[in-house]
């Protein structure tokens, strides 16, 4: 972190997010930061995105996540970041093989300058990803990511399991990458109806893809903003796909013939 100077609050999104794979294992009332200060922003941010991305988890193990307590120092908050370029000329496109991110990319390549963003566990391939990246013909960056193998042992060794919000862990990754490879916009393929609860229970809205949402998407742009300085311009981050439905996405992607293969 610190070699990387102001790159390095990147990093840290990246460390805070990931926790959330860790603390399901028990869901303990508190969640210590120990000597990770935050600022108020992002322990407003990260307390919704443990009750809001661990809602279904909840759901299924019959808990009551809303006590939880962020016990953490406060730091100072940062220095507002320039305003973004409106139109990207570097973008990174998340890209998981399916049609929402094929339109993504091929829309968003006729304005500017794309690479995909791969996340996949260390030398690990999926055709399902692998071959309709090679019909883009564009550069991949590549990220491999590794848990815990404890993690894996969830039923042996007696930790609960469920749906954890991956998507903000893999957006903080893209994030850094796009820092990293010198891109100025990370673009996702979340569209509509990811926004949309998936069930409600005791009155509150239960949504499996929060993470995926227009509310994360929202929170997690205030905090990579309050994250700036004046030092670098930072990513921006957005989903081409935003206010698009599923038979809309699916129609441009009818018109697309090369990768129906």
């Amino acid at each position: 972190a610190r070699r990387y100077g102001w790159r390095a609050g990147k990093v840290r999104l990246v460390f805070l997010l990931s926790g959330v794979s860790y603390y399901k294992t028990a869901a303990p009332p508190v969640i210590d930061f120990g000597t990770t200060a935050l600022t108020a922003a992002e322990e407003a941010f990260l307390r919704e995105f443990y009750l809001q991305g661990l809602a279904e988890f909840a759901y299924r193990n019959d808990l009551e996540l809303t006590p939880l307590h962020l016990r953490a120092q406060r730091a100072p908050d940062q220095p507002s970041a320039p305003p973004a370029p409106r139109s990207p000329r570097r973008a990174l496109v998340p890209f998981g093989g399916g049609i929402d991110s094929i339109v993504t990319v091929e829309q968003v390549r006729q304005q500017a300058d794309v690479a995909l963003f791969v996340v996949s566990r260390p030398a690990d391939r999926f055709d399902a990803i692998e071959q309709p990246a090679a019909v883009t013909g564009l550069p991949v960056v590549r990220a491999e990511r590794e848990i815990d193998p404890q993690l894996l042992r969830s039923a042996e060794l007696g930790f609960l399991n469920g749906h954890v919000p991956v998507t903000g862990i893999l957006s903080a990754i893209a994030v850094l990458a796009a820092v990293l490879t010198g891109r100025d916009a990370v673009v996702m393929s979340n569209e509509w109806s990811a926004s949309i609860p998936t069930l409600e229970f005791g009155g509150h809205p239960v949504n499996h893809q929060y993470s995926k949402s227009e509310e994360f998407e929202a929170a997690f742009r205030g905090v990579l903003a309050d994250q700036g300085s004046g030092v670098a311009r930072l990513p921006e981050y957005f989903s081409w796909l935003r206010d698009r439905t599923e038979l809309w996405v699916g129609r441009e992607f009818a018109a697309l013939t090369r990768y129906h293969g």
